[in-house]
């Protein structure tokens, strides 16, 4: 969402908090539940948009209507600069899945070469089989050595 925020905001120079401008016009002129929670809420908030919201008549033209230059980004909006900047989102996704998937990647990869191969237990058997078949030997031969010094 991010990314498109700022693509939208480089399609139509306008910067996001404008547009946040008039999202707050909007929660200040209308008249549904969520407005009045809204002015409810304001009053505690730290900051306030009073100064900037001055100006009514530009803003009801810059935020209402639908031609209005500074409504917020939709998901409509979205799917229309997907298509129109496809390129860059492909190697935004390109980027950001490469950054995320690569190190995984590696780590499972290393991990992986890291691994003992696997052995059946029918051949493990006989692999202990014949290293006792060898240690039987070298004793044999230790027994010898001791019998003939």
């Amino acid at each position: 969402r991010q990314f498109f925020v700022v693509l939208h905001a480089v399609d139509t120079l306008v910067l996001p908090a404008a547009r946040d401008l008039c999202t707050e016009f909007q929660l200040n002129s209308d008249h549904t539940l969520a407005a009045r929670v809204w002015r409810g809420v304001q009053p505690f908030m730290l900051v306030s948009f009073e100064d900037q919201l001055e100006n009514r008549v530009d803003m009801q033209h810059q935020c209402l209507g639908a031609e209005a230059p500074l409504r917020r980004m939709t998901v409509d909006a979205m799917l229309v600069l997907a298509h129109k900047y496809s390129h860059i989102l492909v190697i935004f996704v390109a980027s950001v899945g490469g950054v995320l998937f690569l190190p995984t990647l590696a780590q499972a990869s290393q991990a992986w070469c890291a691994q003992e191969p696997q052995v059946p237990p029918e051949k493990e058997v006989e692999l202990m089989r014949e290293e006792v078949a060898e240690m039987r030997q070298q004793l044999v031969d230790l027994e010898d050595k001791v019998e003939g010094s």
